[in-house]
């Protein structure tokens, strides 16, 4: 671990939130827009995690439908999912993705 993982780490944990957030590629619903179309989302970083479905971050909580998948990578690579343009990098197959919400 590099030294500014570790302050990474503990800047979150100052603010109560810890180094795991999700990646969504199918948002079913989102109460925070007007649209019901199908979108992504990646959320800031999680800060209670509860009954295998509720990911709750600062300002949103995420109901999780369905199985998902769990991935682990590297904090740069979580905050460099998107190029600038808002498209997926082709770099980021390794990125987590989280289940509905």
């Amino acid at each position: 671990m590099t030294d500014r993982y570790v302050a990474n780490v503990q800047e979150l944990a100052a603010e109560g939130k810890k180094p795991v957030m999700m990646l969504m590629l199918n948002v079913v619903f989102d109460s925070g827009t007007k649209t019901s179309t199908a979108f992504w989302l990646r959320s800031s970083p999680l800060i209670n995690f509860s009954d295998v479905m509720f990911f709750q971050t600062q300002n949103k909580l995420y109901v999780l439908l369905g199985n998902g998948r769990r991935k682990r990578c590297l904090c740069r690579q979580c905050f460099s999912f998107f190029d600038a343009r808002g498209g997926c990098l082709d770099d980021c197959t390794q990125g987590p993705s989280g289940g509905q919400a």
